[in-house]
């Protein structure tokens, strides 16, 4: 197995990992919820038996709502590393990350406000029930305890779902990979002097070029350089990994088939090219790497 597709195969392996741990972890969240609400009403049943166990589910789901709370961080935090490092552009993770971002009241944000509503309700209806039974000292310091555990859950799971909604634009000095594939589209030249935009005999230009209309597969630009050479473009806003060039050696070979062509050369443009991307190409020839830097100059009028 040479180097390179021991390379991919880690990176498959690593794919799988901490997908299947999203998994396990989105269900150890629902599990937690069960568990706070079950815990409620369990402690209400006993309340005509025992009254100060209604003092006691606040402060115990304050606890559940920090292992929530930490358990929800840790799948975004994976779900980026995913994006980020393991993926290309037709990945599950970055694929759900773009349709987040263009809807205002998505799926995922109506769950995290549903788990919100649920652990706060049932702790705002433990603390109705405790306020009716106080009758000593010990009571009213287990009620304000009871009201500090209520403001806690509150602020944790809020700041919990604003740091997703935060997630949803990483800083990214594009927005979208749409941003910058127009931007370059207009400005070829900028990449190497005497590059153009790719067109078919159908007047089909380089813009997200398909190369097999069976499988939806587009290259984000087509162009050719001034000695006729077609040019794959591959645009990633974030940083780029080993795996990309696999989509990339892919496209390659559909464009030599579809149009003819002896020779095709690959560019590849990150804002940040992974050193394991870097190792990756060493041996593959016509295959350059860019990064993006931008810079901005405000002019008074």
């Amino acid at each position: 197995m040479n180097k390179n597709n021991s390379s991919i195969l880690s990176m498959d392996i690593q794919y799988n990992a901490v997908r299947e741990e999203i998994l396990a972890r989105i269900k150890l969240r629902q599990q937690l919820l069960f568990f706070s609400l079950a815990l409620a009403g369990a402690l209400l049943a006993l309340l005509e038996k025992l009254s100060i166990v209604v003092f006691l589910y606040p402060i115990l789901s304050m606890f559940l709502s920090l292992s929530w709370v930490q358990n929800d961080h840790r799948i975004a935090d994976i779900g980026r590393y995913i994006r980020k490092y393991l993926e290309d552009d037709s990945g599950w993770e970055t694929y759900v990350h773009k349709n987040r971002s263009r809807k205002s009241l998505s799926a995922w944000r109506l769950i995290t406000l549903s788990n919100i509503g649920s652990i706060v309700t049932a702790q705002i209806v433990s603390i109705g029930f405790a306020f009716s039974f106080i009758s000593s000292v010990s009571h009213r310091l287990l009620f304000a305890l009871d009201i500090i555990s209520l403001i806690v859950v509150i602020i944790l799971l809020f700041k919990s779902l604003f740091r997703k909604r935060k997630d949803e634009t990483e800083e990214t000095n594009f927005a979208h990979e749409e941003d910058l594939k127009n931007y370059l589209v207009s400005n070829l030249n900028i990449i190497e002097q005497g590059l153009n935009l790719y067109q078919d005999k159908s007047g089909m230009d380089g813009v997200e070029y398909s190369v097999d209309p069976n499988n939806n597969k587009k290259i984000d630009i087509l162009a050719i350089d001034k000695n006729g050479i077609p040019v794959v473009i591959k645009l990633k806003v974030s940083r780029s990994c080993e795996k990309v060039i696999g989509q990339c050696l892919y496209y390659r070979n559909r464009i030599k088939n579809n149009i003819n062509s002896k020779k095709v050369r690959i560019i590849i443009i990150a804002q940040e090219i992974s050193q394991n991307l870097k190792t990756a190409v060493e041996d593959l020839e016509d295959v350059q790497l860019f990064e993006y830097k931008l810079s901005m100059k405000l002019e008074k009028v």
